[in-house]
């Protein structure tokens, strides 16, 4: 009887060690999962903006009139609506003007953003960090095609480390928080 009982305690000791191996591997594997997600997306969302900002750029230059323009034509808009129907909706007048307000603000932070970068990388005369600053203002500033910006490069393999080294470097200036790169000794 006590073999068994000592038995039973063994088999139980070692139970409790292989969960608490496995405990720590499903642990150490999904906080890994994690971090790549992580890291993943804020390369993801950085890029998505940098791609946005020439677009954005220009909608806030074509939709370009002054107040006085724009209450006019809100004015003649109501005067349309008014004719047909009767609504509380916002006029589409009233969504752009607003829509462009909003992008101006986001563009305005970006070229900040984007200028501040230059100037940095631009007075570090590393060569890797002078063609990076290049790459933003070409590229994504100016919206030069890619296969064109490439030409200035001596290999594509160089184009596309740069590319990716912007986009890790300008994650956090532009996504604050959500744009820090885990690392592997980290959490």
């Amino acid at each position: 009887m006590d073999l068994s009982k000592e038995f039973i305690e063994t088999v139980e000791k070692i139970v409790v060690k292989i969960l608490e191996i496995k405990k720590y591997d499903i642990t150490e594997n999904t906080l890994q999962e994690i971090k790549n997600k992580w890291n993943d997306e804020r390369l993801k969302k950085t890029e998505a903006i940098l791609n946005s900002y020439k677009p954005l750029n220009d909608f806030i230059k074509n939709i370009n009139f002054t107040d006085k323009e724009f209450k006019e034509m809100e004015r003649q808009q109501i005067k349309t609506i008014m004719k047909n129907n009767f609504t509380d909706n916002e006029s589409f007048l009233e969504r752009i003007y607003k829509s462009k307000i909003n992008t101006e603000i986001f563009v305005s932070f970006l070229t900040t953003v984007f200028n501040e970068y230059i100037d940095e990388k631009t007075d570090s005369r590393v060569i890797s960090d002078i063609r990076k600053a290049q790459l933003l203002k070409e590229m994504y500033m100016e919206g030069t095609k890619p296969s064109e910006v490439k030409v200035g490069y001596s290999s594509p393999k160089t184009f596309y480390k740069d590319r990716d080294e912007l986009i890790d470097e300008l994650a956090p200036k532009i996504l604050g928080m959500y744009g820090i790169k885990f690392n592997e000794k980290e959490l």
